[in-house]
């Protein structure tokens, strides 16, 4: 697999070209690069069919338009400066700039001066004003920061780049500005030269087959009163069905946990999860015993407390095309059978590209409410992660890209939304597996195109089957 560097004649990439591998220029030379790196420029798109392209023309767009930038980051619940800042000066106790390659930090500097000028600090920000110190995530506010400044990046559709954030007077972040193109100092480079060899390498080995897991949320409600039963008062905080460590809001103890969580065994397959995930609810039919209890999901059944439907990939490193190709062609399609309670999680959760990486080498991706609100839409949903997990680079058009589609997203605008959905649909059937998997995804899909809404106020056990609901036909097929 062949990669090129390509950069504009006015960024002054002397300590980076000297260390890269690969070939660069201000034109592209090699017509059968695989994977395309842009520095500046904006010459290729990032939903190219032939090459992967690394900072799209859709991302420099987006951040080369400063209101449009911002008004992007709120959308996604990213704390900003307000757009008409860019000639003033902003107070603040310290300000950090971190550079940033897919889903990694690479760099963490710190000001030592209280004003920040927006017209001018981004461009030094490497310069004697900043010092490099380490990324210590055991501190808070580094572990804050740090996660801030990938979550922009990715928002407005880069997937390298530097962000500015600065710590305001009340303690409160806010990003003032992004660059795709950071200034780069000789050990900075290096660290861009490194992270471009290694990224190169993974992108070029053949895919391993991916294991899924989940840890699907639910709550539960007494049938007569209507109101909240503590999962805490029948599950523990581990096992195969546990407590999330969300606490009730009045709880100083922490210990009343209103969220359970069920965690089946992992699998290849996706059919084989489904039918794990019924197995941990009948498990957790036993632990309760109480057929008065309703069993709730979706995005937010009982106000104030969201839950989510999150999907774990082992063998499968985390990166911006993944995490898009995730955003594209499955969280925009489920929001269109969302209940509009749904709406209430975003942007605090279930925001777009919102991923923990975990210890197995892969990551959960947590955008999605939680979709055991039936097995026709849990299997439609694990059988699209499946699919969208080892056919990710074929996915080329990424509707999350666009400006419009994202704030539709976030405000519940289904329409548009559904013309996004529809416009890429098409590529997602011609992918090499989807006949593997079309017999639980197209059931999900004609759901999503007639966008028929599920209940989220309605007993799950109903759908599943599970006590007192059991019927002698088996719904895992």
């Amino acid at each position: 697999m062949s990669a090129f560097l390509i950069y504009s004649k006015q960024n002054s990439l002397a300590p980076l070209l000297s260390l890269l591998k690969i070939p660069s220029g201000t034109t592209l030379t090699n017509e059968d690069a695989d994977v395309v790196i842009q520095w500046g420029g904006n010459s290729f798109t990032a939903q190219d069919p032939s090459r992967h392209v690394l900072n799209g023309a859709e991302g420099l767009a987006n951040v080369s338009n400063r209101r449009l930038m911002l008004d992007m980051l709120k959308w996604n619940g990213i704390p900003t400066v307000d757009s008409n800042q860019r000639s003033s000066k902003v107070s603040t106790i310290r300000r950090y700039f971190v550079t940033v390659f897919q889903q990694q930090e690479l760099a963490l500097f710190r000001s030592r001066g209280r004003k920040v000028w927006l017209t001018n600090e981004i461009s030094a920000s490497t310069d004697d004003s900043y010092e490099e110190i380490p990324m210590n995530r055991s501190v808070r506010e580094v572990r804050k920061v740090l996660r801030l400044a990938v979550r922009s990046l990715y928002s407005v559709g880069l997937d390298f780049g530097g962000v500015l954030i600065a710590i305001g007077l009340n303690g409160g972040m806010q990003v003032i500005d992004i660059t795709p193109t950071p200034r780069l100092n000789g050990d900075l480079a290096q660290k861009f030269a490194n992270a471009i060899h290694e990224y190169v390498a993974v992108y070029s080995r053949k895919p391993k087959p991916v294991t899924l897991g989940a840890d699907p949320e639910f709550v539960l409600r007494n049938k007569t009163s209507g109101k909240m039963v503590l999962a805490s008062r029948y599950f523990g905080k581990k096992g195969k069905v546990g407590c999330d460590h969300i606490w009730l809001r009045s709880d100083q103890t922490r210990k009343q946990l209103p969220l359970a969580e069920l965690r089946p065994d992992p699998t290849q397959d996706p059919r084989q999860l489904t039918v794990n995930l019924y197995k941990t609810m009948l498990f957790a039919e036993k632990k309760i015993g109480n057929s008065s209890i309703e069993w709730l999901a979706g995005g937010m059944p009982l106000k104030g407390y969201p839950i989510g439907g999150h999907i774990h990939f082992s063998r499968a490193p985390v990166n911006s095309s993944f995490l898009r190709a995730l955003d594209s062609y499955l969280a925009l399609p489920l929001m269109l059978i969302e209940n509009h309670h749904s709406l209430n999680r975003r942007p605090k959760y279930g925001f777009l590209g919102d991923f923990r990486k975990q210890f197995h080498g892969g990551f959960e991706y947590r955008t999605l409410p939680s979709w055991l609100v039936s097995p026709r839409v849990t299997k439609g949903v694990l059988a699209l992660a499946k699919l969208i997990a080892e056919s990710y680079t074929e996915l080329h058009q990424l509707p999350v890209l666009n400006p419009t589609v994202q704030r539709a997203f976030y405000e519940g605008n289904k329409d548009i939304v559904l013309s996004a959905v529809h416009s890429v649909w098409a590529k997602l059937e011609k992918t090499n597996d989807y006949s593997k998997y079309q017999h639980y995804i197209n059931p999900l899909r004609d759901m999503m195109f007639r966008m028929e809404v599920w209940n989220e106020f309605q007993d799950i056990r109903v759908a599943w089957q599970i006590p007192p609901y059991s019927h002698k036909k088996s719904l895992i097929v």
